[in-house]
């Protein structure tokens, strides 16, 4: 290629650039701090889990979308608590979904709550359900 066609194509690309990016909304993104839910359930090795505590961070104005992170904690165990990384996102029909996964082996599965509390399931990382579980928002 010939030096003025490549700058030809370079030109011509920066040109293009301003509306495709433009596309794109970028902006600073909110922290929802110490969101908190009640756990009940009989899973084995988490029954005595009683509380899901998590910071959300996300664009709620341009996205919805959130990144979660925090602790499953379990007060009645000698465990204490295990790390919780994951996320979230509203549904085009309102429903609030989410996604955890629970220490290294364990994840939880929360689809289509019509609100902040609902029914989920844990699983193991191979997706064999373990259980179920109710969290209530408090």
């Amino acid at each position: 290629m010939t030096h003025s066609l490549k700058l030809v194509c370079m030109t011509a690309a920066l040109a293009v650039l301003p509306t495709v990016a433009s596309a794109y909304r970028v902006a600073t993104p909110d922290t929802y701090s110490d969101l908190l839910w009640g756990v009940s359930t009989n899973v084995s090795g988490l029954s005595g889990c009683t509380e899901l505590q998590v910071d959300a961070t996300g664009d709620l104005v341009n996205s919805s979308k959130l990144t979660l992170y925090g602790a499953l904690n379990c007060p009645f165990q000698q465990s204490g608590s295990y790390g919780v990384v994951g996320s979230a996102y509203f549904g085009a029909d309102g429903s609030y979904n989410m996604t955890l996964l629970i220490g290294s082996s364990t994840s939880l599965e929360c689809i289509r709550w019509p609100g902040l509390s609902g029914s989920c399931t844990f699983s193991d990382t191979t997706g064999r359900p373990l259980g179920g579980a109710f969290l209530s928002f408090r």
